[in-house]
């Protein structure tokens, strides 16, 4: 686990932005994710992010594939020079691997966690908006609903960051 540091009291005063809107909108969330990447020199696996982008790589050719099989036209996928995308996929991977520490790094230096009631309430909520039965909810995220309590884990460090940057 990578030692995570510079995430408390970001300078976001340059943004022109309160704590209200960053809370709510992702993209300043992203941004501050980015002024807090930039303050962080950590190791980052290359291996994972060889997987990473992979895994990138692999879905931008099924998107393709499949946009160019409903719009009847081949010659787009057979013809795509996927070289050019490279350089770009990469940055991406190594971006969403350091991200993925850095969140992680915060979640264990602050022992944020996810109690069952807040997890009840997730899964509530996702059964509501899926019109499905909580049961159903937890029998496919599994008992201990693992995929839910990362998910609010990763929200609640994700709102440390922005509770505590500087604005204005």
């Amino acid at each position: 686990m990578a030692t995570v540091k510079n995430y408390l009291g970001v300078d976001a005063r340059h943004l022109n932005i309160n704590c209200e809107s960053a809370k709510t909108d992702r993209r300043l969330q992203g941004i501050l994710i980015d002024l807090v990447l930039e303050a962080n020199d950590f190791d980052v696996p290359a291996e994972t992010v060889a997987e990473e982008f992979q895994t990138i790589l692999t879905e931008a050719k099924c998107r393709m594939r499949y946009q160019s099989m409903s719009y009847e036209i081949n010659e787009d996928f057979l013809n795509y020079d996927w070289n050019e995308k490279e350089e770009e996929f990469r940055n991406e991977a190594y971006k969403t691997v350091k991200t993925e520490i850095l969140l992680q790094g915060i979640i264990s230096s602050e022992k944020i966690f996810a109690a069952e009631s807040e997890l009840l309430d997730e899964a509530c909520r996702i059964a509501h908006r899926q019109n499905i039965s909580l049961e159903m909810v937890i029998d496919f995220m599994g008992k201990e609903l693992t995929p839910i309590k990362n998910d609010l884990q990763i929200r609640k460090a994700i709102d440390l960051i922005c509770s505590n940057a500087v604005y204005k």
